[in-house]
């Protein structure tokens, strides 16, 4: 199917690159990797998901492009495809992200990549992957009882939904009209991804909530939000800021909200705010 309808990146623009790597066996388990032009490594690495609703999206969006700074900063970028909801259900597509942690950690330093320096970043959907894989990272019930290493050292959640049972009471609380999908009918993009109506399978909903699995291991996250966003409602950043908090230890998390933002808005792209993110990345990749 057509992964996408949004602009993609021009790749020819980036010289140091392999396009089309596989990461598993299915036609969609592909991801880009983009390496600096200087340098030998081995560089930190950071793996992006694209946003799209679960259902579109392509790892040649637009989205990319800010994060391709990352180059000049020493970076290796992953751009990596996940399976759509339209064509599989959760929790494979989570695996698929999963998988390219691990792909990175075993096989990453033929490519100059580091392992042991991962960070995991998305948009929206992609920001929900980023979330789930890094609280499940290691957890046998998600990995399989002889699990690859999954372990990622930081997490960029752009505006991702962390509790999909909250979704509506969150919208309901405060003053944005929640935007649909018209294609969708009836269903929200959470229940095309699980496959059901809230109502026929709660019990999955929660298993799918990140926040239920946020625990001492969660490594450092950077969460932006919008209080205007009118697909994910920014309360699902607090819960989770929260629910990190109250685990104590180690824990870190920094919540930035944005009081005229909305859902994907370019105002999260300015140079400021993809500056603000990479020193973040910079102070625990390096």
């Amino acid at each position: 199917m057509e992964r996408t309808n949004m602009d993609n990146i021009d790749t020819k623009l980036y010289g140091n690159k392999h396009l089309d790597i596989a990461y598993g066996n299915h036609a969609d388990q592909k991801m880009d990797l983009y390496l600096p032009e200087n340098g030998t490594g081995p560089y930190p690495v950071l793996i992006f998901l694209h946003g799209g609703a679960f259902m579109f999206g392509d790892k040649q969006d637009f989205q990319v492009r800010p994060f391709l700074k990352g180059l000049e900063r020493g970076y290796g970028v992953i751009s990596a495809n996940y399976r759509l909801a339209v064509e599989t259900k959760y929790p494979e597509p989570l695996f698929d992200v999963k998988a390219v942690v691990a792909w990175v950690k075993e096989k990453g330093r033929e490519f100059g990549l580091d392992g042991q320096r991962i960070a995991l970043v998305g948009e929206s959907a992609g920001a929900y992957y980023a979330v789930m894989a890094a609280a499940t990272q290691n957890r046998r019930e998600f990995d399989g009882s002889n699990p690859p290493d999954t372990v990622v050292q930081a997490v960029v959640d752009l505006y991702g939904p962390t509790d999909f049972t909250m979704m509506k009471p969150h919208f309901e609380e405060s003053d944005v009209k929640p935007l649909g999908l018209d294609d969708l009918g009836d269903l929200s993009p959470e229940e095309v991804l699980l496959g059901a109506s809230y109502e026929q399978i709660l019990g999955l909903f929660r298993f799918s909530n990140p926040i239920l699995y946020v625990d001492e291991n969660m490594p450092p996250i950077l969460i932006q939000h919008g209080k205007m966003d009118g697909v994910v409602p920014y309360q699902q950043s607090t819960i989770l800021a929260e629910a990190i908090k109250k685990q104590g230890g180690k824990n870190e998390v920094t919540l930035e909200l944005f009081d005229e933002f909305e859902h994907a808005d370019p105002a999260f792209e300015t140079d400021e705010k993809i500056d603000r993110i990479f020193r973040f990345l910079d102070k625990h990749l390096k």
